[in-house]
Parts: C-alpha cells; sequence; structure tokens
C-alpha cells in the first residue's frame, strides 16, 4: 500500500498522530530526511571509492 492509503487507515482527523504528522509536514521532515539518506548514500559511495 502507499504511504497516503496507510495513513486513511491508521490516521484518526484531529487525533494525535494527525497533529504529530501537520507539524512533520509543515517542518518538511520528510524532505530533510530524503537529503539526509541522499548525502549518506553519497558519502558512502566516495568513501568506498578512496578505499579500492
Amino acid at each position: 500500500k502507499s504511504p497516503e492509503e496507510l495513513i486513511k487507515m491508521v490516521v484518526t482527523p484531529g487525533g494525535t498522530t494527525a497533529a504529530g504528522l501537520r507539524v512533520m509536514e509543515e517542518r518538511s521532515v520528510a524532505a530533510a530526511l530524503a537529503g539526509a539518506v541522499e548525502a549518506a548514500t553519497k558519502r558512502g559511495q566516495e568513501m568506498a571509492q578512496e578505499n579500492r
């Protein structure tokens, strides 16, 4: 299932999870996490090349 489908299944409108997800969206947490994963992946590839 997609993230959107899972959210619809478990989040109660106006509930605690909805409040937390709203703040995460407002603060671009998903974009920050994606950027962190990309940076770590890139650095890992660089380190692998350095150790050859």
